[in-house]
């Protein structure tokens, strides 16, 4: 009886104060330049909109046409013809309609005449609501969403290495040393150390220090360091140092093998 009580009572919430606004905070794709979107996240209000402060420091005034939620679409929400942003190159984001469904890959119609293949994770749907706001969302009881679909491990010199939980949780060398939420966010030993965009940029303490690229290639202060290829080999300056499995199709999967390999592995070079 109390759950249901709350679940009529967010529901009144949300319906009397939910507005489509965004909250300070919300992280986002924008458009800096004509039909060239970034991830940011919403700074305040401006005269036509709201202020969105990218991943790279800068700034913009953007109207709300202008601005997607950065939120993954479940496969649901994603069909022939739906107006996407989808990634295009490295960190930017370019928009276009979904052209052809094959299984997990989606076909991109860009909107310039090009075609090219995204993963779910590689999509934001440009019609999509804000989230909620914050007093709804606090009251809304619910488990925490998972950051994969099955555990990873990295392994190097033929050993097991880290191992990466559905929930986000990371192991080294078999101790619990931090975890990866859903959003992105990334912690070590309980404080929060960084942020993983979901255009692939690697946040630690404040700056950005690195990106994955679509190629798989790993950059750090605009040096390629090493790359995760299609099969899972992990490479650090032209020579094998590991592998990661399982990696598949999605992109994001490589994503959370190199934000680890960043916060984790000093051979990269991202951390002493």
């Amino acid at each position: 009886m109390k759950r249901a009580f709350l679940f009529i009572l967010t529901a009144l919430i949300s319906f009397n104060l939910y507005s489509g606004d965004y909250l300070t905070g919300t992280p986002v794709f924008a458009e800096w330049e004509e039909n060239d979107w970034y991830h940011g996240k919403i700074d305040s209000s401006c005269a036509d909109g709201y202020i969105v402060l990218f991943d790279d420091g800068d700034t913009k005034c953007c109207t709300p046409d202008r601005i997607v939620p950065d939120i993954i679409p479940s496969s649901d929400e994603i069909e022939i013809d739906t107006p996407v942003l989808a990634l295009w190159d490295g960190w930017k984001f370019y928009p276009g309609t979904i052209n052809t469904v094959n299984g997990k890959e989606y076909e991109i119609a860009y909107s310039d005449g090009d075609t090219g293949v995204a993963s779910l994770e590689q999509l934001r749907v440009m019609d999509a609501l804000p989230p909620a706001t914050a007093i709804s969302s606090t009251l809304v009881e619910s488990e925490p969403e998972p950051l994969l679909d099955e555990p990873m491990q990295i392994w190097k010199d033929g050993s097991l290495w880290a191992e990466i939980s559905e929930s986000g949780t990371i192991w080294i060398d078999g101790s619990q040393v931090g975890g990866i939420e859903a959003g992105g966010d990334i912690y070590v030993d309980g404080s929060h150390a960084g942020k993983l965009t979901g255009s692939g940029y690697i946040w630690i303490n404040g700056s950005q220090e690195g990106e994955l690229d679509l190629q798989g290639r790993f950059w750090r202060s605009s040096s390629n360091v090493g790359s995760i290829i299609v099969n899972g080999d992990i490479y650090l300056h032209g020579s094998k140092w590991g592998e990661a499995q399982p990696i598949d199709a999605s992109y994001f999967r490589s994503q959370v093998a190199a934000v680890v390999l960043a916060f984790f592995a000093q051979d990269f070079g991202f951390v002493e």
